[in-house]
């Protein structure tokens, strides 16, 4: 068994975390649905009830895993939508739509709650843009006054 099934096997909820990956949480009656995706590896891992039924990896912007589970047929899509840094699974059982979940990754993973509104996103980006201004004027300022970081004597 490998480190994520065991992490299954322990039936606790893990968080999200940026080392650990993004966990997803669903159930079907008794049956219980648990999706993986790691956040550097692309891989990806479905459990139902503590079984292992689905992986693969993938760095696409969306994948699919269809399998079957005692003689009923899912498909789990999942779905990132990089500009608005969501993620979004959904989970149908027999062609029907069970269940769906959106995630917000940046806050997922950071904990940090980003605003989505105009307003401050644009706000936002203008304090990035200075604080990169700032580091564009002192950099240019030490290079061209001949001063380096890295002279050797």
């Amino acid at each position: 068994m490998d480190k994520l099934t065991n992490k299954i096997m322990e039936n606790t909820k893990n968080t999200d975390s940026w080392l650990g990956g993004i966990w997803f949480y669903f159930s079907d009656g008794d049956r219980s649905i648990i999706i993986h995706g790691g956040s550097f590896s692309g891989r990806e891992t479905i459990f139902v009830d503590g079984t292992k039924v689905s992986q693969k990896r993938s760095w696409r912007l969306m994948s699919e895993h269809v399998f079957n589970y005692q003689g009923d047929s899912f498909k789990v899509t999942y779905q990132v939508l990089v500009l608005k840094g969501i993620l979004k699974v959904d989970v149908l059982k027999n062609g029907v739509l069970l269940d769906s979940e959106i995630r917000d990754t940046v806050e997922s993973l950071t904990g940090y709650q980003f605003s989505r509104k105009k307003k401050n996103i644009w706000l936002e980006i203008l304090g990035w843009g200075i604080c990169g201004g700032l580091v564009g004027l002192v950099v240019g300022f030490v290079s061209a006054s001949g001063w380096s970081f890295f002279s050797v004597s």
